[in-house]
């Protein structure tokens, strides 16, 4: 067959319309028949049929006819396997053979050792059945007799019975009928052993005996039920605390119902109150319960295996046995508690309104519960371990978790408290009027504060709150009084006699010295309150001196601004004057007019205006500071005179002498004024002093500053030696403003080297070489200051 006729018979046999159905995986002769016949193709589908019939032929003849060769070859092979197969066939029938000798040969002696291994394990099992019986019935035989000995041998019954239990553990010996007895025993003598047990520890507890729970401990741990018993007892006791919070809050419904009856109500409240305080001396009970509990945990060891009891009850080195307790007694106090005011208003209000009744029933309970409380108490090394502490430990202050139940009732009654503060302030207080307040309103004020701060006595902390109250009270009496406090220029004057605005001002200063005065003499009684709650008042009687210094402020301000002018007159008077025309002048007036000014000013202010003030002490105390001004401003203003003879320096002694006594309303002893006093002091015989002497006068540097013993010497000047201010272009007022300016010793000095300074280059610009005797003094003056500035510079030095 040539290649043409290949390529034909390869597309005929591709044509999908000729051999495309029954290539087809899911072709169906009876389908395609009916197929054909519903299409009346029969015909056609013959004629197909045929000619792939024939197409399917062809090409059978054309693949035998090309491939004999090959066909031929794989027969003859097939013969070769078939050779092969036989004799593999042969060999595994042998193998099967030798396989079922040798398993006839194996498995007898297997059976025979299966069968005594079998034996051996059931003598095994037998024996150790059998010596379990014999330590079952010889430790049943040992329990008995230690029962039969009472409570003095129960330790070792327990022991005993933790034998048995490992001995029966993990193995069924019922149906045994050898120690059927024996195990009904048993079982009798371990609930025995645990009701004893049991009945000991809470005997025990209850009569504070040691030995006895330590045995009870003991018992325990050896029938392996320590942990589970004491926190079995540990949460009857919590149960028990629940239910006496819930018995104690429980208000009767008539207790409610006679509220309005005053006797009723009355009794009712007494009786709640003893209710609440039994239920705190029942929880002071169960603490002291647990933490002996805990004592004798940190102190019992087993003997034989020396383990503290403790360890079972530890974390990280601290007891949790009393730590939990404690925190569970808060937390069912605090939860209880919230419970009960909020179904009950007639509680919420008896909390709230009597809290610090509550407050001391607390903090007796704490002082009750630390009485026994040894805390950070150890219990010694413990084996390898380090210290196992007992007692409070926790992240938070017990006594805070304690009173945080509190929290809500302190907070209310604090709000009360201050609207209790408030209410007699805004009484006296009307809006729109301009009125202060008489003493007996002060008086209720006062007691007020008094009332509050006495009942907040029962605990520190509270009492500290309280006092930041009576702080707010008395910021809002000072505010209240700063409405009426008068600031125009009215205030201040001293002419035309006392004004409203004046009287008022008067009035207010009066009240809050009254204020000061009242709470004052509250402080000695609390002189065992807490330094907080001291400090607080302390700072509030200082708000109100601070305010009464503003009221003052105003009339003072202009009594030292009239002072200050009148002392001022002083250069109006003539000092150039002889010893025989001061004889003369004296015989007609002891002292200078601007001297008898001071003195019918100070007397007019003190009946007109100081008198009127109940607060003299305080006055006294700003007054002073005036009087000490006057003195200052005098020995400044002495030495701002120039020509001065030795008749004027006796008129200024005489006015010295004159106004010493004319301040003396102003203090109680004009030696009171410190170092304005001495300067003055020492002036005096200053201004009698040669000029020559002065350098070596020993108050110098002292009480008497250079720049003072300068200024003073220009009195003694010659007109060419001008006055500082002079040279400065000031009066004398501006040169008085500057030097209050100016308090440093080294800026005055450096203002006087510079007059002097040009003092001497106008000598020296004249042509004149001498210099007058008063600049040599003043240089020296000046070189005995810089001296003394260095000495005292090396000094300090030396010091640090």
């Amino acid at each position: 067959m040539g290649p043409n006729k290949d390529h034909e018979l390869e597309e005929l046999l591709n044509d999908k319309a000729l051999f495309g159905d029954f290539v087809n995986e899911e072709f169906d002769v009876q389908q395609y028949t009916c197929h054909v016949i519903e299409n009346h193709k029969v015909n056609e589908a013959l004629a197909q049929l045929n000619i792939g019939i024939n197409v399917l032929n062809k090409e059978l003849l054309s693949q035998v006819s090309n491939h004999y060769e090959d066909l031929l070859a794989q027969a003859t092979g097939i013969e070769t396997l078939e050779g092969g197969l036989q004799s593999i066939q042969s060999k595994i029938l042998s193998l099967v053979k030798s396989v079922e000798r040798i398993k006839s040969q194996v498995s007898e002696p297997y059976n025979r050792i299966a069968s005594r291994t079998r034996q051996l394990r059931r003598l095994q099992t037998t024996c150790d059945y059998l010596r379990q019986i014999l330590r079952i019935i010889q430790l049943n035989k040992r329990l008995q007799s230690q029962l039969a000995a009472g409570a003095r041998e129960i330790t070792k019954a327990a022991q005993s019975l933790n034998e048995l239990d490992y001995v029966l553990e993990g193995n069924d010996l019922s149906g045994i009928e050898l120690i059927t007895e024996d195990i009904k025993q048993i079982k009798e003598a371990r609930l025995s052993v645990e009701n004893q047990a049991l009945n000991m520890f809470e005997q025990g507890l209850n009569t504070q005996n040691q030995p006895m729970i330590a045995t009870s401990l003991q018992v325990f741990y050896n029938l392996g039920s320590l942990s589970t018993q004491v926190n079995k007892v540990l949460k009857q006791l919590a149960n028990e605390t629940e239910n006496c919070i819930n018995r104690a809050v429980d208000i009767p419904v008539s207790a409610v119902q006679n509220r309005s009856n005053l006797g009723g109500s009355t009794l009712a409240v007494t009786a709640f109150w003893e209710k609440f305080e039994n239920l705190l001396k029942k929880l002071h009970e169960f603490c002291q319960k647990v933490y002996l509990l805990e004592k004798v945990l940190s102190k019992k060891r087993d003997p034989i295996s020396h383990t503290c009891f403790i360890e079972v009850f530890s974390e990280e080195g601290n007891s949790t046995v009393f730590n939990h307790f404690w925190n569970e007694v808060c937390s069912l106090l605090r939860s209880n508690l919230d419970h009960a005011v909020q179904g009950s208003k007639y509680l919420q209000n008896l909390f709230e309104g009597e809290y610090p009744k509550l407050l001391r029933l607390f903090n007796d309970f704490w002082l009750n519960v630390t009485s026994f409380i040894d805390n950070n108490k150890a219990t010694g090394n413990i084996g390898f371990r380090s210290e196992i502490n007992i007692g409070f430990f926790s992240s938070t202050s017990p006594l805070e978790s304690l009173k945080s139940c509190l929290q809500p009732f302190e907070k209310t009654y604090l709000s009360r408290s201050l609207s209790r503060l408030f209410d007699p302030i805004n009484l006296v207080f009307p809006s729109g009027s301009t009125s202060v307040p008489t003493k007996d309103d002060l008086t209720v004020i006062i007691k007020t504060i008094n009332s509050e701060l006495s009942i907040a006595a029962v605990d520190e902390v509270f009492m500290i709150e309280v006092a930041k109250n009576v702080d707010e009270t008395i910021q809002l009496y000072v505010s209240k009084c700063s409405e009426l406090l008068v600031t125009t220029t009215d205030a201040g004057q001293l002419s035309g006699g006392l004004t409203s605005s004046q009287l008022r001002n008067v009035s207010i200063v009066n009240s809050l010295h009254l204020l000061h005065s009242g709470i004052s003499e509250l402080l000695p009684s609390m002189s065992h309150s807490p330094q907080e709650v001291l400090s607080i008042i302390d700072r509030s009687l200082k708000k109100i001196l601070s305010f009464m210094d503003l009221a003052v402020s105003l009339l003072l301000s202009s009594v030292m601004a009239s002072l200050e002018n009148k002392i001022a007159k002083m250069h109006s008077e003539n000092f150039s004057i002889t010893k025989k025309a001061y004889n003369e002048m004296v015989e007609i007036a002891p002292c200078s007019r601007y001297v008898i000014d001071i003195q019918e000013f100070i007397t007019s202010l003190q009946s007109d205006y100081l008198s009127l003030y109940n607060c003299q002490e305080f006055l006294i105390e700003r007054l002073e500071a005036i009087a000490a001004r006057v003195l200052e401003l005098f020995v400044r203003h002495t030495c701002l005179l120039r020509n001065l003879w030795e008749g004027g320096k006796l008129k200024l002694a005489a006015d010295m002498g004159q106004l010493e006594f004319a301040l003396s309303p102003f203090c109680h002893r004009i030696g009171d004024l410190g170092s304005s006093y001495k300067l003055f002091r020492v002036f005096r015989p200053f201004l009698f002093q040669n000029i020559e002497d002065i350098p070596t006068n020993p108050n110098l540097g002292d009480s008497l500053p250079y720049s003072t013993a300068i200024h003073f010497l220009f009195s003694q000047a010659p007109p060419q030696l001008l006055s500082p201010h002079t040279v400065a272009g000031w009066s004398i007022t501006e040169y008085s403003e500057w030097l209050d300016d100016h308090h440093e010793e080294s800026e005055r000095i450096a203002l006087i080297s510079g007059t002097l300074e040009a003092y001497a280059q106008k000598v020296h610009n004249q042509g004149d070489s001498e210099l007058h005797q008063v600049y040599v003094v003043m240089k020296k003056l000046l070189s005995n200051q810089e001296n003394t500035n260095t000495t005292k510079a090396i000094a300090s030095t030396l010091d640090a």
